[in-house]
């Protein structure tokens, strides 16, 4: 098959398959209805996970670890555009905010299907894409009460990062709880 190939040639994008392997493409066998963000950063996942990723603890992942993929990369119909970024601050900042617990539970709320679609995301809110978000500082912008955070903190799983680790995303509630006004 002279459609993918292992190694770069003129006039090539990397192509990201569901299994993470990496092959090159003509760039001229782009779906053209996507051809418009070819030259952008994008911020993918996979199908979201069946049932909110319950797990026997009963605590949800709700999406499959984010990806960050760069202009002139396309990837598989297994993957969903999340975002769409003229910068990679712009993709890391909307990177973290979809990892938060805060963000995922928004999106938790209504997922009853594994598909994404704009709904999925009716809930959560958009923010300024110049920082890195985590979560005590959503609690802390929607003045989220202790019942609340414990309520998200006990739902939602630590995202894994894409090197699989988990990433620290815990809380230190007594002093968050303390802080003056």
């Amino acid at each position: 098959n002279d459609t993918f190939r292992r190694n770069r040639f003129d006039g090539c994008v990397k192509f990201v398959a569901k299994s993470g392997e990496t092959t090159y493409l003509d760039i001229d066998q782009i779906d053209v209805d996507n051809i418009d963000i070819i030259d952008k950063y994008k911020v993918i996942t996979g199908a979201m996970t069946p049932g909110g990723g319950v797990q026997k603890s009963d605590t949800y992942t709700v999406i499959n670890t984010p990806k960050i993929i760069e202009p002139y990369e396309v990837f598989s119909d297994y993957y969903y555009t999340l975002g769409v970024f003229n910068s990679l601050e712009e993709a890391k900042s909307f990177e973290s905010y979809i990892r938060t617990k805060f963000a995922r539970v928004l999106i938790q709320l209504i997922n009853n299907t594994t598909s994404f679609n704009a709904n999925k995301f009716k809930y959560v809110p958009i923010q300024n894409w110049d920082t890195e978000w985590i979560d005590e500082t959503l609690y802390q912008k929607y003045n989220l009460t202790v019942d609340e955070i414990n309520f998200i903190e006990d739902l939602i799983k630590p995202m894994k990062s894409n090197s699989d680790k988990v990433e620290k995303d815990c809380i230190d509630f007594e002093n968050f709880m303390n802080k003056p006004e």
